[in-house]
């Protein structure tokens, strides 16, 4: 085991995919995407994802 959250490692995947589309971020603002990426499970909130970088998350 890792000690990585399924969350941690699904934003991993996605830095990943940047790097391998040549994105330096993306912004995720749809609630569905911003619970799946960071376990959030509020009503409003946002995530961006970097590359070589954390990701950064929102909320009011």
């Amino acid at each position: 085991m890792t000690g990585r959250s399924a969350e941690q490692v699904r934003r991993e995947r996605a830095a990943a995919l940047l790097r391998e589309s040549r994105l330096d971020a993306l912004l995720v603002t749809n609630l569905h995407n911003v619970r799946y990426l960071t376990g959030f499970t509020g009503s409003n909130g946002a995530v961006i994802l970097f590359r070589n970088l954390p990701a950064i998350f929102f909320t009011d």
